[in-house]
């Protein structure tokens, strides 16, 4: 594979003409995604559109490994509902970041609630959240982006506040 110029980057299979963004590949003649999206939990079928990318925003988002935690379509955020539906209880909902984008957190919490809500042992919640949240920094600045190595610090802690409560 070559690397081609494009604005995330990529690798384009010289044999086949597709362009490897992560963990999939792009047609540039179809305009699409030859694979869905990853499903960010076993048999759960309402992940939105798998075939989405960026959040369904690339102007203002990135995701370069096609692994980004979304919020799941049928989470409902209301804190008045107790601590399962507000995202993660006493800590902020983003990385902000002091130039470009902010990396969000809501997906991986409310990843996170909805695990604790279904019963799942507490330790494979809390870990499940610890590489969404490093999945989510590493996706919004990629590797030379000095942001990258704050938001992992940040997503230590956020972990940490969230865990211990």
């Amino acid at each position: 594979m070559e690397r081609v110029t494009v604005y995330v980057g990529g690798f384009t299979d010289t044999n086949t003409g597709l362009i490897k963004f992560g963990a999939r590949y792009y047609n540039p003649t179809l305009g699409r995604w030859t694979q869905l999206d990853a499903l960010t939990s076993l048999l759960d079928f309402t992940n939105g559109n798998r075939y989405a990318y960026a959040g369904d925003d690339p102007i203002n988002n990135a995701d370069p490994s096609g692994l980004f935690v979304e919020v799941p379509p049928d989470y409902i955020y209301d804190p008045n509902l107790g601590s399962l539906h507000d995202y993660c209880t006493r800590s902020p909902d983003q990385f902000p970041a002091a130039f470009g984008n902010d990396a969000s957190f809501k997906g991986p919490c409310a990843k996170h609630d909805e695990c604790y809500g279904n019963g799942t042992e507490q330790y494979s919640c809390d870990r499940q959240l610890k590489a969404d949240l490093t999945e989510n920094c590493k996706d919004t600045y990629g590797f030379f982006n000095p942001n990258q190595a704050l938001c992992l610090d940040t997503a230590d802690v956020y972990f940490a506040v969230v865990v211990i409560n």
